[in-house]
């Protein structure tokens, strides 16, 4: 969607262009596609139901990042749901950006309609200025692998199980039919420790691999192990309603490991896919 299509009050400006990512079109394009290009071909059988992706600065996360949206080359999607955590304290369980998103690769629009669907079924709060990067850094990327799309977007401020539990059937109640593709937002291990961080990671990701939902839950959360355990969770959650049979760790690292500093703060980040069979012929 172009910019020109829609008034300048309705976009939400990127509070992080030019810092978490590069601020120009062509910056932001180029460092994009050089990660894309660096990901091997990995093969995921079955249909690709859901990403999990880290959300740093893409100077340190985002070659892991293109792991897991590599998988979403030639394979167009019109709508995709993006679920994050919140790191500001705004009111409200679900949190919805009451204005499309802006990038440098132009606007990502909000799926107006299904976010009013959701909303007869969760309490969605409208936010018009949030400053959260947890979720529109996963937007460059899928704007360059698929063009055009419509985007689901919600952050959850809480993240328990009762609320991982409630988004997820409201999802499956307005989605469900169609399936479209979810991608959940979470780094890994936040520690002053570099092999802290490989341990915790190493644990968080067998959770995850289960692919048991509550199972990461409850092992994420006790392991302080992702910051986004509960959007982690409710993927997993709503991708077992859509037939998910497994979880597939493309690809795990860290700062440590990307700047070669390993003394001091450390930050885990890995790329998941989740996949269920493929679509009757």
């Amino acid at each position: 969607m172009s910019r020109e299509r829609v008034s300048p009050n309705d976009l939400r400006p990127s509070p992080i262009a030019g810092t978490w990512y590069p601020g120009t079109p062509e910056a932001l394009a180029a460092m994009i596609d050089g990660f894309l290009a660096n990901v091997p071909a990995q093969e995921v059988p079955g249909r690709l139901l859901g990403l999990v992706a880290p959300h740093a600065g893409y100077i340190y996360s985002g070659q892991t990042a293109a792991y897991a949206y590599r998988l979403l080359q030639g394979q167009p999607r019109s709508r995709v749901v993006v679920l994050s955590p919140c790191h500001d304290l705004y009111p409200g369980r679900f949190l919805v950006s009451a204005r499309h998103y802006v990038t440098p690769l132009g606007v990502v629009p909000i799926d107006e309609a299904a976010v009013e669907q959701l909303a007869a079924y969760i309490p969605i709060t409208r936010l018009e200025r949030d400053r959260e990067h947890s979720l529109e850094i996963q937007l460059p990327f899928l704007q360059r692998v698929l063009g055009d799309f419509t985007l689901v977007p919600v952050m959850l401020q809480n993240q328990s199980w009762p609320d991982c539990q409630e988004l997820a059937e409201a999802l499956d109640r307005v989605l469900g039919a169609e399936r479209p593709l979810l991608v959940a937002s979470s780094d890994l291990c936040h520690a002053h420790n570099y092999e802290q961080v490989r341990s915790t990671d190493a644990a968080t990701l067998t959770a995850l691999e289960r692919g048991e939902a509550q199972g990461f839950w409850k092992a994420a959360g006790a392991l302080h192990g992702a910051c986004g355990f509960g959007a982690v969770a409710t993927v997993l959650l709503t991708a077992h309603r859509w037939g998910a049979e497994a979880v597939q760790i493309l690809h795990r690292t860290n700062s440590g490991d990307v700047t070669g500093e390993r003394d001091g703060y450390v930050v885990g980040y890995a790329a998941a896919a989740i996949r269920g069979p493929a679509p009757a012929a």
